[in-house]
């Protein structure tokens, strides 16, 4: 079965590629403007954050049903990079 819920985060001011992306059977907690994103745990993503964190800057969601009728959620949020 498919994940039901999906959640992007987009590297800061760039639309064109997910950075990191999680999917779950449950849903995320809220993210919400600027909230802070601290990105140590995610490994190599290929983008150096030195000592800097994420702010999200713009929070989108995508509601729709798959083909077997399961409802799904995804939520894509948009970055800045602001310091620690």
């Amino acid at each position: 079965m498919n994940p039901r819920y999906t959640l992007e985060i987009y590297p800061p001011d760039d639309d064109s590629v997910v950075l990191v992306a999680f999917s779950s059977d449950a849903p995320f907690m809220s993210i919400n403007c600027r909230d802070l994103i601290e990105p140590r745990g995610w490994g190599d993503v290929g983008f150096d954050f030195k000592d800097q964190a994420l702010e999200v800057v713009r929070v989108e969601h995508l509601l729709w049903a798959s083909a077997s009728g399961d409802a799904k959620h995804k939520v894509m949020v948009r970055t800045k990079l602001v310091s620690r």
